[in-house]
C-alpha cells in the first residue's frame, strides 16, 4: 500500500497544500450558489428523470469552489432536490482524517451533527497525505485511509444508503512543470498530465480498499484533475485565447490564480462541469449556462467525464 501510493503521497503534499482562507481558518457552511458569470436558464425539459441528492461536501481549497457552485448548477441543470451543505478547512485540515480528529475545533461535531439527522444521500470528502509524516501524523497515509473509513462507517449508521465519493483535483506547483523548453510557458504539458495520471492509480488502490471495508456500500472516484490538464495542453500549444499566461499576474489572466495552482474561474468551470457529469451522469453539452469563453469547456468536461474507468465512477442503472 505505502509503495503504491508514492507518488499518489507526492501529488497531495504538493498540491494541496493551503486552504480556503489565507491563515488555514474555517470557512462557513455553504449552500448558496456561486456567481459565475454568463447566463442561464434551467434544463429541465433536457434530464427531468434526474433526481437531485441531498449532498454534503468537506474538503480544501482545490475542492472547494466546485463543491459551491453545485447547487447553481444543479438547479441550471434541471436536477430537482440537490442540496449542497460545504465545509472547507485549509490544506491538510480539510482532509476526512483531520476532520475526524477535529484538528480545527468543532468541525467534527459540526459535520456529525448534519449526517446526524439521517437525510444525507451522498457525502463527498478528498484526503492530504504526506509519505514522510511519522506513523502518529494525521497526514500518514494510514491515519488518511482510516479518516475515510471511520466518516464512511458513522454516515451508514446514520444513513445505510448513503452513497460516497473521494475526490481527486488537479496538481498544484504549475510552474514546476518545465518540459523539453525548460519553460513552463510553452512546455510541461506531458509531464504535468503523466503526473495527474499517476496519481489516480494511485488513489484507485484507496477506493478499492474502501469497497472491500464496506462491501454493500457505493463508493466512487472524482477524478476531476485531467480538465486542468486539457487546459494546459492547449496553453502549451498556444491555443487557449481565454488566458495570458499560466499563472496570473498583475493584469495578466492565468489558468491559476497563483503559483500554488489554486483554480482562476476558467478552471473552476471546467472543473464543476465535470463533477455535474460525474455525480448525476448529466450530459454537460446539454448544459444552458452561456460562458465568457471561447474555448468549449463543456466538450472538455465532457471528454473528462466520459474517459474515466467505468469501474471507479458513480454506477448508474
Amino acid at each position: 500500500m505505502k509503495i503504491l501510493f508514492t507518488v499518489f503521497a507526492l501529488f497531495l503534499t504538493v498540491g494541496c497544500t493551503g486552504g480556503g482562507s489565507a491563515d488555514g481558518t474555517p470557512q462557513a457552511p455553504s449552500s448558496d450558489a456561486m456567481d459565475t458569470g454568463g447566463e442561464a436558464h434551467t434544463d429541465a425539459a433536457n434530464d427531468a428523470n434526474i433526481q437531485g441528492l441531498n449532498s454534503l461536501y468537506m474538503g480544501h481549497s482545490y475542492f472547494r469552489r466546485q463543491a459551491d457552485a453545485m447547487q447553481e448548477y444543479a438547479e441550471i441543470a434541471g436536477i430537482t432536490g440537490h442540496q449542497t451543505t460545504s465545509y472547507f478547512y485549509g490544506g491538510m485540515k480539510g482532509s476526512a482524517a483531520a476532520i475526524w480528529e477535529d484538528v480545527v475545533p468543532g468541525s467534527k461535531a459540526d459535520i456529525q451533527g448534519d449526517l446526524d439527522a439521517g437525510d444525507i444521500e451522498m457525502f463527498g470528502m478528498t484526503i492530504f497525505i504526506d509519505q514522510e509524516a511519522p506513523e502518529d501524523d494525521v497526514t500518514h497515509v494510514d491515519n488518511q485511509i482510516q479518516g475515510l473509513k471511520n466518516w464512511i462507517e458513522y454516515a451508514l449508521s446514520k444513513n445505510s444508503d448513503t452513497i460516497f465519493f473521494v475526490a481527486l483535483p488537479w496538481l498544484g506547483r504549475p510552474l514546476d512543470y518545465v518540459g523539453e523548453t525548460g519553460d513552463p510557458q510553452t512546455s510541461g504539458h506531458e509531464e504535468y498530465r503523466e503526473t495527474i495520471l499517476e496519481s489516480e492509480a494511485g488513489i484507485k488502490v484507496l477506493i478499492d480498499e474502501l469497497r472491500n471495508t464496506f462491501p454493500d456500500t457505493e463508493i466512487f472516484l472524482l477524478a476531476y484533475g485531467q480538465g486542468s490538464a486539457e487546459l494546459r495542453t492547449l496553453y502549451n500549444n498556444g491555443n487557449l485565447p481565454d488566458v495570458d499566461t499560466l499563472v496570473s499576474d498583475k493584469d495578466l489572466l492565468g489558468i491559476h490564480s497563483d503559483t500554488h495552482g489554486h483554480a482562476e474561474q476558467l478552471l473552476t468551470d471546467l472543473n464543476t462541469l465535470v463533477w455535474l457529469q460525474s455525480i448525476y451522469n448529466y450530459d454537460v453539452l446539454k448544459f444552458s449556462k452561456a460562458y465568457p469563453y471561447v474555448t468549449d469547456i463543456k466538450a472538455i468536461a465532457s471528454e473528462v467525464a466520459s474517459r474515466q474507468a467505468p469501474a471507479y465512477t458513480r454506477q448508474f442503472e
